[in-house]
């Protein structure tokens, strides 16, 4: 069965030249305590909110930078803890390896950190075929906001028509859209 038949014939269809992927939850599952995170972060930080990337909004607008590169690396340690029981979206990586092979671009913008997404990239030995990788130290402004999806049309010289973005959530499909770029949730 090809469960992403309906992603080749939509590339196929609007003669898409770049598919920029969400991570977790799209190409791999990360196994994080995404609550005990938040919890430790809202401690740690004194932050009153509950939502972690408004957590780090709070932390970016109200602490200086080094307080937030050391949430960045709470997060990251979190994120790498478990990282060798990621599970891998086999099916989607051999779509973006059929992607890669036929000429598309391919992108990922996450959430997640850096670190984490290079790590399982190159476990997998596919960390070539992604340029740029957008994560959440690269942005100023985190999903849903289309920040990321903006770098990514500017990196290519693509115009929004030209793209798809795969993802996983609600906050993938508000970036989407707002950047005037179709999206598919898996």
């Amino acid at each position: 069965m090809d469960e992403y038949r309906f992603i080749r014939e939509w590339v196929k269809a609007k003669h898409t030249r770049g598919v920029v992927f969400d991570f977790d939850g799209t190409l791999a599952q990360l196994v994080v305590n995404w609550n005990e995170l938040r919890s430790v972060l809202q401690s740690t930080f004194s932050v009153p909110l509950h939502g972690i990337n408004e957590i780090f909004e709070y932390i970016k607008n109200n602490y200086a930078p080094e307080v937030l590169s050391q949430a960045y690396r709470l997060v990251e340690t979190y994120e790498l803890a478990r990282i060798e029981e990621a599970q891998i979206n086999t099916p989607l990586i051999r779509l973006a390896q059929e992607l890669h092979h036929q000429q598309h671009q391919l992108a990922i913008f996450s959430n997640n950190m850096q670190k984490t997404v290079n790590c399982l990239l190159e476990k997998v030995k596919i960390a070539t075929w992604f340029d740029p990788i957008i994560t959440k130290e690269r942005v100023a402004f985190y999903k849903p906001h289309p920040e990321g999806l903006q770098m990514i049309l500017h990196h290519w010289h693509y115009q929004e028509d030209e793209i798809l973005f795969i993802g996983n959530d609600e906050n993938d499909t508000q970036s989407g859209s707002r950047a005037g770029i179709a999206t598919i949730l898996i």
